[in-house]
């Protein structure tokens, strides 16, 4: 075998399949080793990257955000805090997927979408606040300055946990 089919064979070895229940998908995001560059960074070959097409099915992957921002409580006994944030990371930056990105997709119809927005205060009051607690700050805010779910709504259009208006701070293991 070439060196170019092992590379292909690595990257297909990481695709998941496109139709995963609520639980693979929970997994896919959140249970991996913490690693530096991140398990969505590794090479393919590395057996951590693992590769799911968001967008193959919007609405099931709308849905399955709206279910984690409504009831994420189940994340805190299961996963650890550095495993959280790399998950949240992955979930919010379009860099690594384009699960936020179904937000703005006009093919979805308004109510779901809205439910995945309004899931997130949820989302804040059960998972960010015991979480982070006073470590996640606004960029306007001082460390130890109090986070409420009413600021959260009133940050300019910008989604709350997007890198450009919020800091958390990441632990390591």
């Amino acid at each position: 075998m070439s060196e170019l089919e092992r590379y292909n064979e690595a990257w297909k070895a990481c695709r998941l399949p496109d139709k995963l229940t609520f639980e693979d998908w929970v997994n896919h995001i959140f249970d991996h080793p913490i690693l530096k560059p991140e398990w969505y960074h590794q090479h393919p070959e590395s057996g951590f990257l693992q590769l799911w097409k968001e967008t193959a099915f919007p609405a099931v992957t709308l849905g399955y955000m709206a279910r984690l921002f409504s009831s994420p409580e189940f994340l805190i006994p299961r996963f650890s805090r550095a495993q959280i944030d790399q998950g949240l990371y992955y979930l919010i930056s379009s860099g690594c997927s384009e699960h936020f990105l179904l937000l703005r997709n006009e093919t979805i119809p308004w109510p779901g979408r809205r439910a995945c927005f309004d899931a997130m205060i949820h989302f804040y009051a059960k998972l960010i606040a015991p979480v982070y607690g006073n470590d996640i700050v606004h960029y306007d805010q001082e460390p130890g300055d109090r986070i409420s779910p009413t600021s959260l709504a009133t940050c300019g259009g910008t989604s709350f946990l997007s890198p450009q208006r919020w800091s958390i701070q990441t632990v390591t293991e």
